[in-house]
């Protein structure tokens, strides 16, 4: 029998908010693959760290694999391979495997190529769903983010601002890095034509978590901090 892997999304950072599948889950499985360098530096194992009893994660081993942060597709699909082989024995063992990512392993998460190495060998793979940023973060502001007929865009770093901007309902931008001050200059100028909410939250669920109510806020967390990688923005056309 081959064993399962697991793609597990643990939330955006605070650890009450791992679901309790998830929790079985883990309890079950004897490896974990976390992002990072090392435990140390992961932030998914800091939160599953803090979700966990000591006894849940004794004996367990627990594997880093560091997906490099690159669009190129080969260095992509080299590391990825890599890191598959790392667990490949394991899950043909009988060893199932929990890969544990940010949010929902569903929304922006490179677990979607290991599932899909791992599903061009047959081995099964299964889904335990996760909170993602966006869904948190709007929270933070007791924001609705869809009413009525009202639509939903994800938008990411690589994404044409402007034309995003351009869509109807509310807009959520995720994984900016660098390009946070693209954003802000394309609401800038958006905003001399539509009336618009604007919602950011930073390090969401963390302890260093901060909230950005206003294009106002927003410029000058860039002016004062650059442009921090975890990042949610949420931007809606104002009624009024």
């Amino acid at each position: 029998m081959t064993g399962t892997l697991y793609g597990i999304g643990v939330g955006p950072g605070n650890p009450d908010l791992i679901t309790m599948e998830a929790r079985k889950v883990i309890s079950l499985c004897n490896l974990i693959l976390v992002p990072g360098k090392s435990p140390a530096e992961s932030r998914a194992y800091h939160i599953l760290h803090e979700a966990l009893q000591q006894e849940d994660l004794a004996g367990k081993r627990v594997l880093c694999c560091d997906f490099p942060m690159t669009r190129d597709p080969h260095t992509r699909a080299l590391a990825v391979r890599e890191i598959y082989e790392r667990i490949r024995g394991f899950l043909l063992d009988g060893t199932s495997v929990a890969c544990l990512t940010i949010g929902d392993p569903l929304i922006y998460s490179t677990f979607a190529y290991l599932q899909e190495a791992a599903a061009h060998d047959q081995l099964p793979v299964k889904i335990i769903n996760g909170i993602p940023s966006f869904l948190a973060s709007a929270a933070c502001f007791n924001l609705p983010l869809c009413l009525g007929e009202e639509e939903l865009h994800i938008l990411n770093g690589d994404s044409d601002f402007a034309e995003g901007l351009r869509l109807s309902g509310t807009k959520v931008f995720m994984k900016l890095g660098r390009r946070l001050p693209e954003l802000v200059s394309a609401l800038k100028t958006y905003k001399g034509t539509h009336s618009l909410s604007v919602y950011a939250v930073k390090d969401c669920g963390l302890p260093t978590e901060e909230c950005f109510a206003g294009l106002h806020a927003l410029e000058a967390l860039c002016e004062d901090h650059g442009h921090p990688y975890m990042m949610t923005i949420i931007v809606k056309d104002a009624l009024t």
